[in-house]
């Protein structure tokens, strides 16, 4: 018996137990009441032996009925104990399956940005016991007020110093923003074949226009635990495998520091754990390419390769990923071709600090034809997977560097701060113009007030530069008043 037949049968012992206890309620009240003008009946009155005997026969008849009554109370109550141990038992079965959606896969997929975990109904889940099915909504309001010292070169909402002009632009711009507002809908069911789920998160950039708030989908994918013990999947659009959610920076800004990783990609990604205390878990998943190049016309022939390992234990979390591509491209006028390798490493993770509730969160990049995809601000940017060389015909990678990091103080339960830096770096050829990508810097400080659970507010200051390859600079500077209020 599956748990939706089982529930059903509780629930028509239910009405069973319900009707039984009406029935020896109109029964017992008449009969209680009748006792006292039963026993006056029973005195001794001189009426003779035919009056009397007809009482005790009255009595004897009685007796035997509340005789009765008492043992059907009683099997009234013996089921009712039944079913009330059946009740007991549908909810820690509930609790059990709830339990069970509870996996190290999640630490791959979900950002703890959302603040959506959990697998009870406590947490959001509401069950539909007819098809098997659980669903949860979720997501965010955000309201930005943003004021920028200098020009940034691209929408106002948008903090990236790649972008920045050089020199710096002394334009002041001001704007208030719910771009970053946030939906989620999820779904999931247990089968025999495993467990599975689906994630679908939206957000109002799907316009460059800052008074246009059309909706964008930000990922789609469905994920699920296979029956073969400790192996999971993920299909669709999600965070790309060299991403790292768990060192995302607890901030407002959407774009997070200069230095992280590529955002959303169509991918296959197959993850399992190494050992039985699950602490390893080793990832293999082909995403979409995508070359970005300098000089030319990127081409698309294969997927990128990529490889992760996570680990999770008591002093934090590391992940260590790295990716191969094969980058190819035209020149402009589309007379040439050429192709290249691509590759990169990257390494983050969490510690926490030995005795407080502080956190320490970093990312490193290193990499060869991998920069113009998989760090955002070399994205942004544009061309950074490398040049195309026109003398030469050849297709040439750039080398690329950077990271970010981030600390993370609560100064009480409701008050807490972060500040991070970040950097990026490009080894500039000789073929490249004095204005092209050189590095930059970021820097983040900010102070956070959550007066209750799903409410924060809060002012972030920003500062960032570009330099040049020939080494002039750009900065700006911002300061951001935002809050937030979670759904879930």
């Amino acid at each position: 018996m599956n748990l939706t037949q089982y529930e059903g049968a509780v629930e028509r012992q239910r009405q069973v137990a319900r009707s039984w206890l009406v029935m020896v309620f109109f029964l017992a009240v008449p009969l209680t009441w009748s006792l006292p003008y039963s026993a006056q009946a029973q005195e001794p009155i001189d009426h003779g032996p035919p009056p009397r005997a007809q009482g005790n026969v009255e009595k004897e008849q009685l007796e035997e009925r509340l005789k009765r009554l008492e043992k059907e109370v009683k099997e009234l109550k013996g089921r009712h104990e039944q079913i009330t141990g059946g009740m007991q038992e549908l909810v820690a079965e509930q609790d059990r399956q709830a339990a069970e959606w509870a996996s190290k896969f999640d630490s791959l997929r979900r950002v703890p940005l959302n603040e959506l975990s959990g697998t009870g109904e406590k947490d959001g889940w509401i069950r539909n016991q007819y098809v098997n099915l659980d669903i949860r909504f979720g997501g965010f309001l955000q309201a930005s007020f943003i004021h920028n010292f200098q020009d940034t070169g691209v929408l106002v909402d948008k903090f990236r110093p790649a972008s920045f002009p050089v020199p710096t632009q002394r334009t002041t711009s001001t704007l208030m923003s719910a771009k970053s507002t946030r939906f989620i809908f999820e779904t999931r069911k247990n089968t025999q074949y495993g467990r599975y789920s689906t994630f679908l998160s939206m957000d109002l950039f799907g316009s460059n226009d800052r008074d246009d708030y059309t909706m964008r989908g930000r990922q789609a994918y469905i994920t699920g635990v296979s029956p073969f013990s400790g192996w999971s999947f993920l299909f669709g659009r999600a965070f790309s495998t060299m991403r790292n959610l768990q060192a995302w920076p607890d901030m407002f800004g959407r774009e997070g520091p200069q230095a992280i990783g590529r955002w959303f990609a169509g991918m296959i990604r197959y993850s399992f754990q190494l050992d039985e205390a699950k602490h390893w878990i080793f990832t293999t998943a082909i995403e979409e390419p995508d070359t970005k190049v300098t000089n030319g016309n990127g081409e698309e022939d294969w997927p990128d390769g990529i490889l992760r390992l996570d680990t999770n234990q008591a002093w934090g979390s590391l992940m260590i990923a790295s990716v191969v591509r094969q980058l190819k491209a035209t020149n402009l006028a589309n007379s040439g071709s050429d192709k290249a390798f691509g590759y990169g490493v990257t390494a983050s993770g969490t510690l926490g600090v030995p005795g407080t509730r502080d956190v320490i969160k970093f990312t490193g990049h290193y990499g060869s034809g991998y920069g113009g995809l998989y760090i955002m601000d070399l994205f942004e940017e544009g061309g950074q997977d490398g040049v195309y060389d026109d003398a030469k015909g050849k297709l040439r990678p750039l080398e690329v560097y950077g990271g970010y990091g981030i600390y993370e103080h609560p100064w009480t339960d409701t008050l807490r701060s972060t500040a991070g830096f970040g950097y990026v770096g490009v080894s500039n050829l000789a073929i490249q113009a004095g204005n092209s990508y050189k590095k930059t810097f970021w820097v983040l400080a900010s102070l956070i007030y959550r007066p209750f659970k799903a409410f924060d507010m809060g002012l972030e200051y920003y500062w960032g530069q570009r330099e040049n390859k020939d080494g002039q600079t750009g900065a700006v500077n911002r300061l951001m008043f935002s809050n937030k209020f979670y759904f879930n």
